[in-house]
């Protein structure tokens, strides 16, 4: 049996410190996708205030980061659909 499921993938770093690393798995597009977006609209405030660019705001992805500095600071959510078979 096969089935669908929808990964939402949030990585935060802030002045060269891990924050958030979270692979969140849904069974319900709607329940992922409302979780995806919820948590891309506080990044994009995140990035706003903190002056980072935004280079990939999609549907299903976002990346903002500090010009220069993406490895010391970044935040990068994307959201994924799998096939599973159990």
């Amino acid at each position: 049996m096969k089935k669908q499921v929808y990964i939402v993938i949030q990585h935060y770093i802030e002045e060269d410190t891990e924050l958030m690393l979270e692979n969140k798995v849904f069974t319900d597009n709607n329940e992922a996708f409302e979780h995806f977006s919820q948590i891309v609209e506080d990044e994009r405030i995140k990035a706003d205030d903190n002056g980072w660019e935004i280079e990939v705001d999609k549907p299903d992805e976002f990346l903002a980061y500090e010009d220069g500095y993406y490895c010391q600071n970044h935040t990068f959510v994307k959201l994924e659909t799998h096939e599973i078979e159990f």
